[in-house]
């Protein structure tokens, strides 16, 4: 097959290529920007030391000066300015009388070398009034301080700063390029290029479905070979069917020619439908099994390893010792807690509770729910505002299973939002748990100031496995089955949200399921 597809297309860029080159220029464009911004920072950061050091000069210098000056005393001045000069930001200093004639000064020739890009640039001139007070009180004044700095001096220190950043940014950007280059080769191009040759072995004449690898994880992959699959089914289907038709006489062929079309848009029709039934099925009977041999053994297993973990943590295990256990007891705690949120959203799907209606009261059920959610978010959320607002003694009838579900499932939601928050900016996370009542109509509203949602996927966030979450973050059967409950409950269930602010939802129940 292989030999069919053409090869005149050596000059068109890959998809990790071009993706490299995209993301290669942003990121120069970027960090050119900021170095050039953080290089004027640090110009205007120098610039203000120099103003400080020459007040804290001329505040230090100026009574000193005064009398040497008002006693005529030509050494102690000059000893002054020289100390003064001596500063390794002052370039020259000198004192005018108040006639403005010069009485002293002082320069240091070594620090009046000029940088090529500042020939022009004007020094940093800083003036002091020298002032005796005399026995009446009143000030007089000797003679003008005149400070001069340079900018060969906020060159001199920039330029060695400026070396750092220009090391810092080339060391960056080479382990960038060595980081994309060994991602785009792990996790596209060597995905695609398998891609590319499971279809190339097609045969047209004898089509076989593609089989499901470790690359299929991704969602992209794996739909386009489920839709691949899928178009070889049918072709096949559509062959035998044919074959069948070309042996039948033209005649019964003419005749039953528009049955078969009918037929054939019926089963179109009736396919998705009956997939998506099967799905559910398959996957609700497949969840009940799992409850019963592998959730309690799952719960003793993270449950021991976290207790394990405490007590490594509080023995006396030398720490090169702890240091060799505690990695791997995280990863065994890690992927049983992956495992158990993968079995915990299958189960919610199959529905299967028998559980009677009761009289509950919404709060305990709401708060025993809250502590066993947020007991799984605490190391990543130490400080998160939670507010229920609920009278302790209402109480509402519901199926208790199914509703803890739902309780469960919109608190986990909440969390999930505010960590994916926070690893963008710095805020206070915030969940607030309340009830409005109208007549009959109880409404709890959940409120977190997370990420929300986009007002283009609010028609379809109630759809059986639409989720926008990354592959094996979720299942996206979630919101779906929270509608599902509160049908169960003759209630009905609201979203209002906005993109990066906040996302509130709305359960809308009746007091007594009869209503």
């Amino acid at each position: 097959m292989e030999e069919n597809i053409p090869h005149n297309i050596n000059s068109a860029e890959t998809i990790s290529f071009s993706l490299l080159k995209k993301v290669s220029f942003y990121y120069f464009t970027f960090a050119f920007l900021l170095t050039i911004l953080q290089i004027f920072i640090e110009y205007y950061n120098i610039k203000r030391k120099i103003n400080e050091h020459v007040k804290d000069i001329q505040t230090n210098f100026r009574e000193s000066l005064s009398n040497s000056l008002w006693e005529f005393n030509d050494i102690q001045t000059n000893s002054l300015l020289r100390g003064i000069v001596k500063s390794p930001i002052i370039s020259r200093v000198e004192i005018q009388s108040p006639e403005n004639l010069v009485l002293h000064e002082f320069e240091d020739n070594k620090k009046s070398k000029t940088y090529y890009f500042i020939n022009n640039a004007k020094p940093f001139v800083y003036t002091q009034e020298l002032t005796k007070t005399l026995q009446n009180n009143k000030a007089e004044k000797i003679g003008i301080l005149i400070i001069y700095s340079s900018q060969n001096v906020v060159v001199s220190e920039l330029s060695t700063l400026i070396e750092y950043i220009l090391i810092n940014s080339i060391i960056k950007t080479l382990f960038l390029w060595l980081i994309l280059i060994i991602v785009f080769n792990k996790n596209l191009k060597a995905p695609l290029e398998k891609f590319v040759k499971d279809i190339s072995s097609i045969n047209p004449q004898k089509a076989k479905k593609l089989s499901f690898g470790d690359d299929d994880k991704i969602e992209e992959f794996y739909k386009i070979k489920s839709s691949i699959n899928y178009l070889i089914e049918e072709l096949n289907s559509y062959k035998d069917v044919l074959e069948a038709l070309i042996q039948n006489k033209t005649e019964l062929l003419e005749e039953k020619s528009a049955e078969v079309k009918k037929l054939l848009k019926d089963l179109t029709s009736a396919q998705a439908l009956i997939i998506q039934q099967e799905k559910l099925s398959a996957l609700g009977v497949l969840s009940a099994g799992i409850s019963h041999e592998l959730k309690n053994p799952l719960n003793i297993s993270i449950n021991s390893g976290i207790m394990l973990k405490d007590i490594i943590n509080d023995s006396s295990i030398p720490d090169d010792t702890k240091k060799e256990i505690m990695p791997v007891l995280e990863i065994v705690i890690n992927n049983n807690k992956r495992m158990n949120s993968i079995i915990k959203s299958m189960l919610l799907q199959s529905r299967t509770s028998k559980d009677p209606i009761q009289k509950v009261k919404i709060k305990s059920l709401i708060e025993t729910n809250l502590k066993i959610i947020r007991a799984n978010y605490i190391k990543r959320f130490k400080e998160v505002s939670l507010n229920v607002d609920i009278d302790n003694d209402l109480e509402i009838n519901i199926y208790l299973s199914d509703f803890a579900r739902l309780i469960i499932n919109i608190l986990e939601n909440s969390f999930q939002s505010l960590e994916e928050k926070s690893k963008t900016e710095s805020f206070t996370p915030e969940i607030k748990i309340s009830t409005e009542r109208n007549n009959n109509i109880v409404s709890l509203i959940f409120y977190d100031n997370g990420k929300g949602i986009k007002k283009k996927y609010l028609n379809k966030v109630f759809d059986p496995f639409f989720t926008t979450k990354s592959i094996g973050q979720g299942t996206g059967l979630g919101l779906y089955l929270n509608e599902e409950i509160i049908k169960k409950h003759n209630g009905r269930i609201e979203i209002e949200t906005e993109e990066n602010e906040y996302c509130k939802v709305i359960v809308n129940i009746p007091l007594s399921k009869d209503e």
